[in-house]
């Protein structure tokens, strides 16, 4: 434990010194007294904290909603439910820079699939309430959330059960008002509809892949209504599983990324001067491919965009970063503990550090696991835990 430390310092801080990367071991997120976890680990910064926030659906009977947060040390302990069944799958975040709370959603497993939503105000976790589904049967699988900081609104959709039509709701901080994404000339949403907010064109995107064709599309909000568009597929066969999003306002684009869904090759594709690029690949380097979805996130400070996804067969997770112009070769988050990612390989930018995190299920024990990206431009943060807060070796679950 001490040796392994030891050489972790040493690493950081010739990342420091001289300008090289890397990602810290992977290291267990406490569990705060609940199951392992039963999909993914989500991630969202709070500016005005300084903290980073985990959080999951645990993977007991109950699946309750669990959330975790990181202050130099993470400290776990379970959302309350309230009413709602157990989560489907994902307990998603998002933060609001204008009151900076933190907001959990998801949906539950009840008749009719309800989705739910609970606030941290920097102290507590707020019982959760119900979001109303107006017109929608009810939630097929995950429930996205982002902020709408231009008209502060927080944005929340979903995929219907029963219709698959993409539905969405927006909260002024007292009620939900529920209505519909426009398909255009989509059939429906073949699994989850994802979000991403444009700080410069100031619009909500969404995204998903269809039902049938397995197309990419994507819908833009204003605030009063959705336009959408299909984004050029190339020589993609269509999408795997879900459509991820993630803007650089740098470069003034919103970034789309998925997995193929006959060669589970990485594809991406920008939004800029009102139309999507045609998708064209993130190269493979080792990696054999993309298991489930590819995730991304921004980074300002080095301007670069970061994703990441779990290695098909292997499971290692994998990243790549694109410097405006090309895609760096694929390399393996360093594992520590981990045997590799379950699912997803979820990614956030800390700002108090500068620096991209990344979390993920253990494909082995099924426990939260974080790393974080370490380069020249930030202070070398505190070592990882190798060891389970108990100071016990995860324990191995089976799959």
């Amino acid at each position: 434990m001490l040796k392994q430390t030891i050489v972790t310092v040493i690493l950081c801080q010739a990342a420091a010194l001289f300008g090289a990367a890397a990602w810290t071991p992977g290291a267990e997120i406490p569990d705060g007294g609940g199951d392992t976890v039963k999909v993914d680990v989500s991630l969202v910064y709070n500016s005005n904290s300084g903290k980073m926030y985990a959080a999951w659906a645990d993977n007991s009977p109950g699946n309750e909603p669990y959330a975790s947060i990181f202050d130099g040390t993470w400290t776990t302990s379970p959302i309350p439910m309230g009413a709602s069944s157990p989560v489907t799958e994902n307990v998603n975040l998002a933060y609001d820079s204008a009151t900076h709370d933190v907001y959990a959603v998801w949906g539950d497993q009840g008749g009719p699939q309800t989705p739910y939503f609970s606030v941290h105000n920097g102290a507590s976790w707020s019982m959760a309430a119900a979001i109303p589904l107006g017109a929608s049967n009810g939630v097929l699988n995950d429930v996205n959330i982002a902020y709408y900081a231009s008209i502060s609104r927080m944005i929340v959709a979903w995929t219907d059960s029963i219709s698959t039509a993409p539905f969405f709701s927006s909260y002024n901080g007292m009620m939900w008002t529920t209505g519909s994404i426009a398909l255009g000339a989509s059939t429906g949403v073949n699994q989850d509809v994802t979000l991403a907010y444009d700080s410069t064109g100031t619009r909500i995107f969404a995204a998903w892949t269809d039902s049938v064709t397995s197309g990419a599309y994507a819908s833009r909000y204003d605030g009063m209504s959705w336009t959408t568009a299909a984004i050029p597929m190339g020589a993609s066969s269509g999408a795997h599983g879900n459509i991820e999003l993630a803007f650089d306002p740098t470069g003034n684009r919103m970034f789309a990324a998925w997995t193929d869904s006959v060669t589970h090759q990485p594809y991406f594709s920008t939004f800029s001067s009102g139309s999507w690029s045609t998708a064209d690949t993130i190269p493979l380097g080792p990696s054999a491919g993309a298991f489930v979805d590819v995730f991304l996130a921004y980074n300002p400070s080095s301007n670069l965009m970061f994703a990441a996804w779990a290695n098909l067969g292997s499971q290692f997770p994998y990243f790549a970063t694109y410097n405006g112009t090309s895609w760096s070769t694929p390399e393996i988050i360093s594992l520590g503990i981990s045997s590799g990612a379950a699912y997803d390989v979820i990614l956030a930018y800390h700002a108090g550090l500068n620096q991209v995190f990344a979390a993920w299920q253990d494909s082995g024990s099924g426990v939260p696991v974080w790393s974080q990206y370490v380069d020249s431009s930030s202070l070398t943060p505190r070592p990882p835990n190798f060891l389970r807060p108990d100071n016990r070796r995860p324990r191995i679950v089976s799959q």
